[in-house]
């Protein structure tokens, strides 16, 4: 029951002409805007590419990955609010009586697009880098390296986890505006803490959802107060979507549509 259900969501999300186009040009955007900051590196960081060390190139070319997952998350958003805005989600519910079935549906449908394209936009992102670094005859970058790749990973992650957010709260909000905003709020979160003094920062800072992250990826200083152990940032990950998908279940459940 529950696979069929996820096949229909991916269908319900692919079949549009649009959707494809927005993906599209999501994968295409991605690796697009990483090189642009390759190669304007005297403009954006004052040192020429050549002085770059190859992780900073990588760490570089992955800022393309940040486009993409805000793209993802507009996208996320807007494919859930079409439902509710065209009352098609009273189908949906009406051949799914079993509304928390629906909503694992969708995340799971979420979960899987959303690892899919994170997966393309960061290998992208490793092969525009490679390719910069053979260019300018560089040392490259190799996967064997411990370092290189729990950066990928961790960044690879960043997006999933924003996306299976939006999802849970457009069915929160009832809304994709607030879906969006919700999780650019959650990005933000990181920032706004920063503005406390240091003593509530150290102990802030590792529970927002962006340190975790960086903290995956290995980003973090290792004497920062962002440097956890890995469990602990991936706990903190899942308390942040537990936390959205258990309010958005709740509101399902009690939404009259």
């Amino acid at each position: 029951m529950l696979s069929r259900l996820i096949t229909a969501e991916a269908k319900k999300i692919l079949y549009l002409k649009w959707s494809r186009i927005y993906l599209l040009v999501t994968v295409l955007a991605s690796p697009a805007f990483g090189l642009l900051l390759s190669l304007t590196t005297r403009m954006t960081t004052g040192r020429a590419f050549v002085d770059l060390l190859p992780r900073e190139v990588l760490s570089m070319n992955l800022l393309g990955v940040d486009l993409a997952n805000i793209m993802l998350i507009v996208f996320t958003a807007m494919s859930i609010s079409r439902e509710f805005s065209t009352k098609s989600i009273q189908v949906s519910l009406a051949l799914t009586p079993t509304r928390t079935h629906l909503l694992t549906a969708r995340l799971a449908t979420v979960f899987g697009l959303s690892l899919v394209f994170s997966l393309i936009t960061v290998s992208a992102a490793y092969l525009v880098s490679q390719m910069l670094l053979v260019a300018h005859q560089m040392p490259l970058l190799g996967l064997t390296d411990v370092g290189i790749a729990r950066m990928l990973v961790g960044v690879m992650v960043m997006p999933v986890f924003y996306c299976v957010l939006t999802a849970a709260a457009a069915f929160a909000f009832w809304s994709g505006a607030g879906a969006v905003t919700f999780s650019l709020c959650v990005l933000a979160v990181q920032a706004l803490v920063g503005l406390f003094p240091e003593d509530i920062q150290t102990w802030l800072m590792p529970f927002t959802p962006q340190s975790a992250v960086h903290n995956l990826a290995g980003m973090n200083p290792p004497d920062s107060w962002e440097s956890v152990s890995l469990v602990v940032s991936a706990a903190v990950l899942v308390m942040w979507a537990t936390a959205t998908i258990l309010v958005a279940s709740w509101r399902l459940q009690r939404k009259d549509v």
